[in-house]
């Protein structure tokens, strides 16, 4: 016996009536690599694909719209009825995404067709329900929300928390359901298939983390009532001899090494916790290990993008798999085609990948385009400048709310470095720069006047500070900016730095651009096909979408040149351009308010003679930074190198560099005894025999 079936996901439909070419949806796009504008295009095709293959079964694996559009929800259903109508045998198993429901983001570009961009209409889990119920719902055995398991749960949430009466009728999972295709049509009661989706998408009060409701989050989560809900339809299936195959949003297991670390929000929350019940199905048991022992034989998952396989084999040694598709709308287009294979007491799943190869849309201008290579198309710089500009123009920067003083005490943290504020930190660099007091740096001023520049404790609080002595016909006149008044100074340009560039996001546009350009451009040390960090970091990407890990040679040998070097200081020497620019440009509007109350004379002299070298030396030092470092000839590239040199900076950008470069290994590599536990190793075209109750 065989059953034909399709797998979509994160199809993140926006219809094209829904679209127009405003301000909102061209900042929309700009910060998402999603193909928005041709989501409709792309799914239509992904149904050709589908149809041609005569799929009997379809599972689309949440995510189904941009952002939970009620309008985008029923435009979906209306292709689903398309698709059901050409077979009375054909069904749909559904799950929602975190995209779906409660979203704060749904956004209709196109209002009443006439080019305007307002808020729209999103779905609660009740009506997600009402909208899928002909197609999908009522085609259920069983709905979690009716069950006691859900009933009880749903008690104790409306106890815990004062709730407004639209949302007491749901909770966590509410949407989960249970359905069963009959295999063998002489027999219909014995061998068929028990379909689950267990719903994983966090939009009630109790799992997000404002505990509020009438919202989403990206993470996902799996309830103890949800997996005893499932243990109970479990036993129903393996009465009659069903396969049980289950379906969820975000992924149960890592699909690559340290996943939870990297992109934790694709897990479900509580993936590797035991779980406590009184069920002993479930107790002391992780969710997958549960989902392993209760026979279930696959679960397909989405929410990554990524096309990916992973397996589980419990301590009972039991084998489950997590089938994780890609999305119809970013590289590389994926459509999964399955042909489940019934035969005595055993079955399989034989997969395969199809990949859409070309589609035809209505772009932005209401010209018909045709892209003939798809996944080429695709592939271009998923990560590129405008990515990055957006990311830190419309993600990082707004979330420095506390201004550049609060964000950096936060990142250098309480460390020995930090004990004494910016001036511990900074100290030791400006030593080399301004010298010590036995090799100071020297100027003459003019005839029979010099400074000496250095750092020492000439108080002896044991601080070191920063001292300028100036000698004049052989009397000394000392002045210092200690480490309490450089905190303080510190803080006041950090301040400044903020009011006059910081918040200029015209300016910071310029910036981002510029340096973002140039890191990605950064030439790297292997030649291959991967040059730049563009051609690293986008490849990298790319492997992993498609499912080709452990495939290019370029990628280990350019990871094994790196290996135990600071990749980032790398890559920052070879942007020392578009650093010195944008220090100059950022050096040049930093004028001071009064050095005078920074900077004290330490010695005792001649009270005229004094307040006319106080005066000479504040005229030394300048008004702005830009002056102060050109009258002490400290130039930008000598000061980036001495800070690129900094212990603590080093140290932190070693963490990161060591961060990236293990993400990378991750993306691109499925073979580490570290993730042996999870590995699958082909993730497109395969066949997996299933656990089976025959």
């Amino acid at each position: 016996m065989q059953m034909k079936i399709s797998v979509i996901s994160d199809t993140h439909l926006l219809p094209r009536y829904m679209i127009a070419k405003n301000e909102s949806y061209l900042d929309h796009l700009s910060r998402d690599r999603k193909f928005l504008t041709e989501s409709e295009a792309l799914l239509i095709r992904a149904f050709d694909m589908i149809e041609a293959r005569g799929s009997q079964l379809l599972f689309v694996s949440g995510d189904i719209t941009k952002d939970g559009e009620r309008l985008s929800h029923e435009r979906f259903n209306s292709y689903l009825k398309d698709y059901l109508s050409k077979d009375s045998t054909r069904q749909v198993f559904l799950a929602p995404g975190n995209h779906d429901i409660n979203n704060i983001h749904a956004y209709n570009y196109n209002v009443d067709g006439r080019g305007k961009a307002d808020r729209t209409e999103t779905v609660t889990p009740v009506e997600f329900m009402e909208i899928y119920k002909e197609f999908v719902y009522d085609k259920a055995f069983a709905l979690y929300k009716d069950s006691d398991q859900f009933k009880t749960y749903l008690e104790k949430v409306n106890q815990k928390y004062i709730r407004e009466d639209k949302y007491q009728a749901y909770a966590h999972g509410y949407t989960s359901y249970a359905s069963r295709v009959a295999l063998n049509k002489d027999e219909p009661d014995k061998l068929g298939m028990t379909l689950v989706m267990l719903d994983s998408v966090k939009y009630s009060i109790e799992t997000v983390d404002k505990e509020i409701d009438g919202v989403q989050e990206t993470s996902g989560l799996i309830t103890t009532e949800q997996l005893e809900w499932l243990a109970d339809i479990a036993s129903q299936a393996k009465a009659t001899g069903d396969i049980i195959l289950v379906l969820s949003h975000h992924a149960w297991i890592p699909h690559f090494y340290r996943q939870d670390k990297f992109l934790k929000p694709y897990i479900i929350d509580n993936w590797k916790d035991k779980l406590v019940s009184s069920d002993k199905r479930i107790n002391g048991k992780t969710p997958i290990e549960i989902l392993a022992d209760l026979g279930v034989a696959a679960i397909f998952t989405g929410h990554m993008h990524t096309q990916d396989i992973a397996k589980f084999t419990s301590q009972l040694g039991n084998t489950t798999y997590d089938i994780e598709t890609g999305s119809t709308v970013t590289y590389p287009l994926p459509v999964r085609h399955m042909q489940l294979i019934t035969n005595a007491d055993k079955a399989k799943l034989e997969i395969e990948s199809e990949f859409i190869s070309s589609y035809s849309y209505e772009d932005l201008d209401g010209q018909q385009t045709s892209i003939e290579n798809a996944m080429k198309h695709a592939s271009k710089d998923l990560i590129n400048i405008d990515l990055i500009r957006n990311l830190i123009l419309g993600y990082a920067i707004p979330r420095v709310t506390g201004g550049s003083l609060e964000f950096t005490q936060k990142l250098l943290g309480n460390t020995a470095y930090y004990s004494q504020g910016f001036a511990d930190l900074l100290i030791p660099s400006l030593s080399k720069l301004l010298g010590e007091k036995e090799d100071p740096l020297s100027k003459r001023l003019s005839r029979g006047i010099h400074l000496k520049s250095y750092v020492s404790d000439v108080t002896g609080d044991g601080h070191d500070d920063i001292v300028f002595d100036i000698q004049i016909l052989g009397a000394k006149y000392g002045y210092i900016l200690s480490q309490e008044n450089m905190n303080a100074f510190i803080a006041a340009m950090l301040e400044k730095f903020d009011q006059a560039i910081l918040y200029d996001s015209e300016l910071m546009d310029d910036f981002v651009r510029c340096l973002a350009e140039d890191f990605l451009n950064t030439r790297l040390k292997d030649e291959g096909n991967i040059l730049t960090v563009s051609d690293l970091i986008n490849e990298s990407y790319r492997i992993h979408l498609r499912g080709d890990e452990d495939k290019d040679p370029d990628i280990k040998r350019l990871l094994d040149h790196y290996h135990g070097e600071n990749f980032l200081i790398s890559v920052l020497h070879g942007m020392k351009d578009s650093i010195s620019f944008v220090f100059d440009n950022i050096i040049s509007r930093m004028a001071y308010d009064g050095i005078d109350q920074y900077i004290q004379r330490y010695t005792k002299n001649n009270r005229f003679l004094a307040k006319f070298i106080d005066r000479r030396v504040y005229g030394i030092v300048g008004e702005s930074l830009s002056e102060t470092l050109e009258n002490f000839k400290l130039s930008p590239e000598k000061i980036i190198n001495q800070l690129m040199k900094m212990q603590r900076l080093e140290e932190q950008l070693g963490k990161a560099s060591s961060y990236v470069l293990d993400l990378i290994r991750a993306l691109t590599t499925e073979g580490q005894d570290e993730y042996k536990t999870w590995a699958y190793s082909e993730d497109n075209d395969t066949s997996i025999d299933l656990e089976t109750f025959m």
